[in-house]
């Protein structure tokens, strides 16, 4: 369902607040004290502030740090890190660290992790794989960040928290999903002759006495082709709200300490299938992940070094939607080491990627990562500063030439400057709804079909018309709108 909307005059609740609007974008960079020596901390906050930073963003993979043992906590170390940052006048994001559980969760606790396809538990040792609504993983999720919280929530210098990361809104087959499963479909459906209805299990005597015979539709064991359909969308929506509720879930515990200065957000993928970020109601906004290489959808002869700048394109205006703004919250800054290529990017690529976000309206730019590693999983994925400590990468220096040109364009800032109403009489939106995608990526009639970059096409022709776009939901109030709905679905096919 992909409409384009005339007119659109709608004014929304923003968090446009957390953000002075003399800043134009405000930048910072991930930072990780546990992989380093303490001895070390200074020289890198301090190398962090003089390079032009304003933010560190800590914390995220941290959690066997801050919980060692079970119910036993420490957070002097990063008490040291933030008040280095306090000295060196930088600010802080706090994050959540739900991401990557300690050791101790795994082998005393193996039912917090998802089960896969195959009913396979999942273990410890990378990220995103806890099942989220299992009741004792949200009981550890509950006492960390409630922890963190009351540390940190009054803190002057942290302006805001990012919740878990990259939400993947995993498929999860484990008995708590199951459970939960069930639980959503009674919510849903209320009757189990209702369920049958919906999802037309008359055929291929699929049917069901009641909800305790579901079971969570399965394409690994049943085949892509054999599963209902039907099932396999509600299925995405189970996955989808659980996700969100998650994400509400550590939101509700963080509003209960932390300062009304400090946001709350997440960072989406900018390509994100699973997760929908429009079902979270307790975020303040989205923020979103780019990276210019690490896949095979690249532009012209030399893609395979710059990327495909259209990720930005589209998800600088989807995430708006939830809350008036959004930014880059994580973008390399070179090579990454998990791409199916993995080359130097073209000099000026980052700078490139960062200018289209601010170009977005990007209110934030923050990149992945401070140093780069010598050891573990992600030891050739590049950092601003090289693996020796102290020298910076290339896009270590672009990131800099781009934190000196902002300042420098701070100075030409306007208040009272608008939008040329030429430009502003333009003013188009998309209503894109990803239980759509869903349903046409799964039965699509040929695979030469791109339902995700739908439209993406919309919003080139948009912007090629120097048009005003924006990215919206079927809950939008159209009555403020003067629309028309244009049939282009032809077209698209005959110029594919």
């Amino acid at each position: 369902m992909l409409l384009m909307l005339t007119g659109l005059t709608a004014n929304t609740q923003t968090a446009n607040h957390f953000f002075p609007e003399k800043d134009l974008i405000t930048t910072g960079i991930y930072y990780y004290p546990e992989q380093w020596d303490e001895s070390q901390w200074e020289r890198d906050i301090k190398k962090i502030a003089d390079m032009g930073f304003e933010f560190v963003h800590v914390s995220e993979f941290a959690w066997f740090k801050m919980e060692p043992e079970e119910g036993k906590f420490d957070f002097a170390w990063l008490d040291k890190v933030i008040n280095l940052c306090v000295k060196y006048n930088l600010k802080v994001i706090m994050c959540t660290p739900s991401a990557t559980t300690p050791t101790w969760m795994r082998l005393n606790y193996p039912e917090t992790f998802i089960m896969d396809g195959h009913y396979i538990r999942a273990e410890n040792g990378t990220r995103g794989l806890e099942s989220i609504v299992n009741p004792k993983y949200r009981m550890f999720v509950d006492k960390i960040v409630t922890e963190i919280a009351k540390r940190y929530g009054q803190n002057k210098n942290v302006i805001g928290w990012q919740i878990d990361n990259e939400p993947p809104a995993i498929s999860d087959y484990s008995p708590s999903s199951q459970e939960a499963f069930r639980q959503w479909l009674k919510n849903k459906y209320k009757t189990i002759d209702a369920l049958n209805a919906a999802w037309g299990t008359a055929f291929w005597s699929q049917w069901f006495s009641s909800f305790d015979q579901v079971v969570i539709p399965n394409t690994n064991l049943v085949g892509w082709w054999g599963n209902n359909p039907h099932a396999l969308l509600d299925f995405k929506r189970y996955l989808a709200d659980s996700q969100a509720e998650f994400l509400d879930f550590q939101a509700d515990i963080l509003r209960n300490f932390i300062s009304k200065n400090q946001y709350i957000t997440t960072n989406y993928t900018a390509v994100c299938t699973g997760a929908d970020p429009r079902r979270t109601k307790k975020l303040d906004f989205a923020s979103y992940t780019a990276y210019p290489n690490g896949g095979s959808d690249n532009i012209g002869e030399l893609g395979f070094r710059l990327g495909n700048s259209k990720a930005i394109l589209f998800a600088a205006e989807y995430y708006k939607s939830v809350g008036g703004v959004s930014g880059v919250m994580e973008m390399q800054p070179g090579p990454v080491n998990w791409g199916w290529y993995n080359p130097l990017l073209l000099p000026g690529a980052v700078r490139l990627w960062l200018y289209h976000s601010f170009a977005a309206g990007g209110k934030l730019a923050c990149s992945y990562r401070f140093r780069q590693v010598l050891y573990s999983s992600e030891q050739y994925h590049s950092g601003i500063i090289q693996t020796d400590g102290v020298t910076l990468s290339p896009g270590g220096e672009e990131y800099m030439q781009f934190m000196k040109e902002i300042k420098d364009i701070r100075k030409q800032y306007k208040p009272t400057a608008k939008m040329p109403e030429k430009l502003a009489a333009r003013s188009t939106a998309i209503l894109w709804n990803l239980e759509n995608y869903w349903s046409i990526d799964r039965q699509k009639q040929t695979n030469q079909w791109d339902a995700w970059n739908y439209p993406v096409k919309f919003l080139e022709m948009t912007k090629s018309l120097g048009a005003p776009t924006e990215v919206i939901s079927e809950t939008a109030d159209f009555s403020k709108y003067k629309f028309r709905l244009f049939r282009l679905m032809n077209w698209l096919i005959q110029h594919w």
